[in-house]
């Protein structure tokens, strides 16, 4: 086992057997295609986007935002308490 901080703390590292845990306030994972981050975004592609309006790839925020082209908002979902509401751009 190899940790770093305490369960008792708030940001640790912690690997027990065959398992690995991340425990963090903020976190920022970033690989050539792939970007994780507690900003929250998730995002993949050729140059993974770092917002709905820039890069090549898939992009996804905790605000609902989610592009799946290069430079484009595609589409909008939320959740107003009583249903779901969507929104996109134009689509060809």
């Amino acid at each position: 086992m190899l940790k770093s901080g305490t369960t008792a703390n708030t940001n640790y590292l912690r690997f027990v057997s065959n398992a690995m845990t991340i425990h963090s306030t903020a976190f920022t994972l970033t690989t050539t295609n792939l970007v994780i981050s507690s900003s929250p975004y998730i995002s993949m592609g050729t140059t993974p986007p770092t917002s709905s309006s820039t890069g090549t790839g898939i992009f996804m925020n905790g605000a609902g935002f989610y592009a799946l082209n290069s430079n484009n908002v595609r589409a909008q979902i939320l959740q107003d308490g009583s249903g779901f509401l969507g929104g996109s751009g134009t689509f060809s």
